[in-house]
């Protein structure tokens, strides 16, 4: 087991971060403290639809423990060979120390090299039934795949559950998409997916899949969706599942990249988005499907929050089987503006429920201490966080991190209520370091916390001279509701990438 782990820390930070001798670093305005914050929101089972390893693939999952006791984890793989028609299960297992961050090697565990001709397609199940619970994220890298060379990351299902939903799926000209449903069951599933495009007669496309198996629709062989671009779908099934879906970009509004995004488990009436950016070289858009269940059309408001406190709000509405594109760069010239920008989106009618997910097609320029300067480019896509502007999360965990080489990290903070807030970032890195800030927000404001500067003026309490001091998992409070994102970018791996995702929130822990 050791010697397991061990491979895995060195293979992902000697071969891919290259660590390069540490530099002075200026502090940064909040005060760094090594107390910790109270643990934030976990569970004991997470769920990931989406995975390959070999081919150009290479797959982590990051599981961050913020309990004072350790944590045995263990990880199911279902996964089908290229050209097989069975599927193979394969069970690991490791501890996590308490207050620790942890990185599994996924290609190790499955002996798939990333650039072997032998690929995997898998879906996973991580557990642990010895502590109340932990955080998981799945980080994928790949290399020339449907034309481009990319990254995604996800927060994984807590739940299982028969139904689930997604704003935006494009095709077509708008880019590849595949969605990949995990039955953890032991009979088959029977599956739908239905397809809203463009206000016509929804489409339905069925399959079975296996117990303990992996199963993958592709709208792109449907002519409708292929024509029409984008579709808001719904899944349905007959027994509790989970479903992704992952899409390909090549060359589309000015950059190549993926994102894979979880499904959302309910339509809601409000909706908060964290991150969001129309700086040069960004373009954003904002996907509102309507309901699959709703009878009328459902106006609602957009509600544009600046760095500066400004807002702005734009009344719309989304047809019956319809989406509705807002396109921020065109809107995001009001009095106060600011290039980071956030966003609510409510229908007006407390009863009306939405759809939403958001998408930035973005090329970046990185600046990390130990890579003065870089360049990425990439998709990120988020469905935001359900919540109103009076009640919601408090409170929000996150697995994944990382701010050493060619690596930077932020941490979009938006207060969408009326009071002051203060927020409290709480990070702990592989070596089971704590280093926390506290940052102020103001009411209806957003603020780009740098993570990468937290930890490069954290020498403090990290051991910087280690590089597994650089790997950090998060936990984000606050004395009042609020939203965040995690925003990473890279250029590392032969890929260039971003993602964007929110944390686990308090009101989505499962007993």
């Amino acid at each position: 087991m050791i010697s397991r782990i061990k491979y895995a820390l060195l293979f992902l930070f000697a071969l891919f971060y290259a660590l390069t001798a540490l530099l002075a670093i200026a502090g940064v305005a909040e005060a760094h403290s090594a107390q910790p914050a109270a643990p934030g929101p976990v569970s004991q089972s997470w769920y990931f639809a989406e995975g390959r390893v070999g081919a150009g693939f290479v797959q982590w999952i990051t599981v961050g423990n913020p309990n004072t006791a350790d944590c045995t984890v263990n990880v199911q793989y279902n996964y089908t060979m290229d050209g097989a028609s069975t599927s193979l299960v394969k069970t690991v297992s490791f501890s996590v120390p308490h207050l620790s961050r942890h990185t599994q090697y996924v290609n190790g565990d499955l002996n798939i090299k990333q650039f072997a001709p032998g690929a995997a397609t898998l879906s996973a199940i991580v557990s642990t039934s010895d502590c109340a619970g932990i955080v998981v994220e799945r980080p994928m890298y790949f290399s020339g795949f449907h034309g481009t060379s990319s990254g995604t990351d996800v927060l994984g299902a807590t739940t299982p559950q028969k139904t689930w939903y997604f704003a935006e799926v494009p095709s077509g000209s708008a880019g590849e998409s595949f969605v990949a449903v995990l039955n953890p069951n032991t009979s088959d599933a029977h599956v739908t997916v239905t397809y809203y495009v463009g206000g016509i007669a929804p489409i339905e496309v069925t399959q079975t899949v296996h117990a303990n198996a992996r199963g993958t629709f592709q709208p792109n062989g449907i002519a409708q969706l292929v024509t029409h671009q984008h579709a808001a779908v719904k899944v349905t099934a007959d027994q509790p599942i989970v479903v992704e879906r992952a899409s390909y970009f090549p060359g589309i509004n000015g950059v190549s990249g993926s994102a894979a995004v979880m499904g959302i488990p309910a339509p809601a009436n409000s909706w908060v988005l964290a991150a969001g950016t129309v700086r040069s070289g960004a373009l954003e858009n904002i996907t509102i499907a309507a309901d699959p269940g709703a009878t009328a059309a459902i106006p609602f408001t957009i509600t544009l929050i600046a760095s500066s406190g400004a807002t702005a709000s734009f009344d719309e509405t989304v047809d019956v089987h319809g989406q509705f594109v807002f396109n921020v760069n065109n809107n995001n010239v009001f009095t106060g503006h600011t290039d980071d920008v956030s966003a609510i989106v409510a229908a007006k009618n407390p009863d009306d429920k939405l759809l939403v997910q958001r998408q930035i097609f973005e090329s970046y320029s990185g600046n990390n201490p130990k890579t003065p300067a870089w360049s990425a480019q990439g998709i990120s896509d988020s469905p935001g966080v359900p919540m109103s502007t009076t009640a919601g999360p408090q409170i929000y965990s996150f697995a994944e991190g990382f701010t050493s080489a060619n690596f930077n990290e932020w941490l979009m903070l938006v207060n969408p209520t009326n009071t002051d807030e203060n927020v409290t970032v709480q990070l702990t890195n592989m070596l089971g370091e704590q280093s926390t800030n506290t940052v102020p927000v103001g009411a209806h404001s957003r603020v780009s916390f740098d993570v990468t500067s937290m930890v490069n003026n954290s020498a403090n309490v990290f051991s910087l001279s280690k590089s597994a001091a650089y790997a950090v998992s998060a936990t984000v409070s606050a004395d009042g509701p609020f939203a965040v994102e995690r925003v990473m970018y890279w250029n590392a791996f032969s890929t260039k990438g971003t993602s964007a995702i929110p944390g686990l929130a308090q009101a989505q822990v499962v007993a």
